[in-house]
């Protein structure tokens, strides 16, 4: 019984510290996003990024208003600024245990007033679905 218990806190530990340190690594990443011209880049899986390509129902009709709402928003809700461009806005999230960096962009196209929104994590194969509630929430607080 005492070697199983030993097993699993091995087990433990090793996982605990791979994931502090794909934490560390997320942060140490240099992400190259720019302001798209028609699109934001589609998601390579949706296991670790949300995109609004993902969602049935496109948002519409987006004026500068509603869009600096959104970008006051993701400052009320403590995200990082990278750019913050007229129809463009890339923020970083970073996870509180550890320390996982999420980009989240949001892209007016300035031709349908289409809102495109992405969340994606830097590392991993799986969110748990956090890209998808982050987006959810910013819209929900700044649409209403």
């Amino acid at each position: 019984m005492k070697i199983v218990i030993f097993l699993i806190s091995v087990l433990t530990l090793a996982i605990t510290i791979r994931f502090y340190f794909l934490g560390k690594e997320s942060q140490q990443m240099i992400v190259k996003l720019s302001a798209p011209k028609e699109h934001l880049e589609p998601c390579e899986s949706s296991d670790h990024c949300f995109h609004s390509h993902d969602q049935t129902e496109k948002i519409k009709g987006i004026n500068l208003e509603q869009f600096l709402k959104i970008k006051s928003t993701m400052e009320e809700m403590g995200f990082n600024k990278v750019v913050a461009l007229d129809n463009y806005l890339h923020y970083t999230a970073i996870s509180g245990i550890f320390g996982f960096v999420d980009d989240i962009e949001f892209f007016i196209n300035k031709t349908t007033h289409e809102l495109e929104f992405r969340s994606k994590s830097r590392v991993g194969k799986s969110d748990l679905g956090a890209n998808k509630k982050r987006v959810q929430a910013i819209l929900e607080q700044a649409m209403n």
